[in-house]
C-alpha cells in the first residue's frame, strides 16, 4: 500500500511539473544593434513571472558587443529571473562600458517584449527636433542626426555629422531616411553596403524616440515588404549585394569580358 501511495504521488508531481511547464511561454524579439540583430529571449509562466532571460548577439563585435551580451546574460538578465513583465523596467540595468549601443538594443527589445505581452499603450512622442549622437562606422568615429518629430509621427532626419565614408552615407540618406519616416518603424531593413551605417540611423532615432518621451520598443512594428519583380536585360553577370566576395566576382567577370550589372 505504501509502495502504491509513493508511486501515485511521484506520478501527480510528475504531473504538476508538466503542467506548469506547459503554462510557460518563450517571448523572442529582435532589435538592430551596432553589426545586426540583437534578440532576447524571455521564458515567462502562466502567472506573468520572468523565468529566464536571456540575450544573443551574434552580429556584434565579438569582444565589445559579443562580451557585453554575455555579461547581461551572466548578470542583469540572470537577476531578472522572479520578476513579474508587467513590472519590468529595463531603465533598471546599466549599460555595458564601451558597448552601449548593444546594451541600449538589450533595454529595447525588453520594453518591446514587456508592450507586446501586457498590451501596454504606446506612449505618444512629443513634438520637437532632437539631436542625437551615436558611434558611427566604428567606436571611434560618432555621427550626430537632427531628428524631428510632429504630431506623434517622425517626419524628418537631417544629418550633422556622419562619421562615415560620404559615398556609402549618401545612400542612407537617400535611401533609408525616407524609408523610415514613410513607415514609421525601427524595423526597417538596412541598406545594402551600408549596415553598420542604417543600424547608427536606427539607433539614433530610437533614443530620439526616448528623449521625446516615448518607447523605442513600441516603434518596432512590421514593414510589408516590397514583392516587386525587376527585370535587368541585357547583362552576362548580375551580382546580389556587395562585400568582398560580391566585388571580386564583379570585377573577375568584368575583366573576362562580361557585361555586369
Amino acid at each position: 500500500m505504501k509502495k502504491r501511495f509513493c508511486i501515485l504521488l511521484a506520478l501527480v508531481m510528475a504531473l504538476s511539473t508538466v503542467a506548469v511547464a506547459a503554462s510557460a511561454e518563450t517571448h523572442v524579439t529582435s532589435v538592430t544593434g551596432f553589426g545586426g540583430d540583437v534578440t532576447v529571449a524571455l521564458e515567462v509562466d502562466g502567472e506573468g513571472t520572468i523565468l529566464s532571460a536571456t540575450v544573443s548577439a551574434l552580429n556584434e563585435t565579438p569582444n565589445v558587443g559579443g562580451a557585453a551580451a554575455e555579461t547581461l546574460n551572466e548578470g542583469a538578465l540572470k537577476a531578472l529571473a522572479g520578476t513579474k513583465l508587467a513590472d519590468l523596467d529595463p531603465d533598471t540595468i546599466d549599460s555595458i562600458t564601451g558597448a552601449t549601443v548593444t546594451s541600449t538594443a538589450v533595454k529595447t527589445a525588453l520594453e518591446k517584449l514587456k508592450a507586446r505581452a501586457t498590451g501596454t499603450e504606446s506612449a505618444v512622442v512629443k513634438d520637437g527636433t532632437y539631436t542625437v549622437t551615436v558611434p558611427a562606422y566604428s567606436v571611434l568615429e560618432q555621427m550626430t542626426l537632427d531628428i524631428t518629430f510632429a504630431d506623434g509621427k517622425l517626419t524628418d532626419i537631417k544629418t550633422v555629422t556622419a562619421g562615415n565614408t560620404p559615398e556609402i552615407f549618401a545612400t542612407v540618406e537617400a535611401n533609408l531616411y525616407p524609408r523610415l519616416i514613410a513607415s514609421q518603424s525601427l524595423d526597417t531593413d538596412a541598406v545594402t553596403g551600408a549596415t553598420v551605417a542604417s543600424n547608427a540611423v536606427k539607433q539614433a532615432v530610437g533614443l530620439a524616440v526616448e528623449m521625446a518621451g516615448g518607447s523605442a520598443g513600441d516603434w518596432y512594428t512590421p514593414v510589408e515588404k516590397s514583392d516587386a519583380v525587376v527585370e535587368l536585360d541585357g547583362y552576362d553577370v548580375i551580382v546580389v549585394g556587395l562585400g568582398g566576395a560580391g566585388m571580386s566576382a564583379y570585377l573577375s567577370a568584368a575583366e573576362n569580358g562580361a557585361t555586369v550589372f
